[in-house]
């Protein structure tokens, strides 16, 4: 629990430092799924897996802002559209 608190740190203080502010949750969520892994597995299975899990944790993460930027974008033109009428 210390090394992946200090691994948490690390990345908030790099990401500050680099001015990443933007890709700071996707950096954090990286770390802690590079982290976390399981005793005993091949370290090729596990590395594959972490791999995947990033690439698919970082599409999620984009799909949802996508999301979010339309919904608000269009409730803003509604209310613009709203204002002018």
């Amino acid at each position: 629990m210390w090394i992946l608190s200090a691994a948490l740190t690390i990345t908030l203080a790099l990401c500050y430092f680099f001015k990443f502010d933007t890709a700071m949750r996707s950096a954090l969520a990286a770390t802690v799924i590079i982290m976390l892994h399981e005793e005993g597995k091949h370290l090729w299975d596990t590395a594959l897996e972490r791999v995947i899990a990033v690439m698919a944790g970082c599409v999620l993460g984009l799909l949802i802002t996508f999301a979010f930027h339309f919904n608000i974008k269009s409730a803003v033109k509604k209310k613009q559209e709203q204002e002018e009428a």
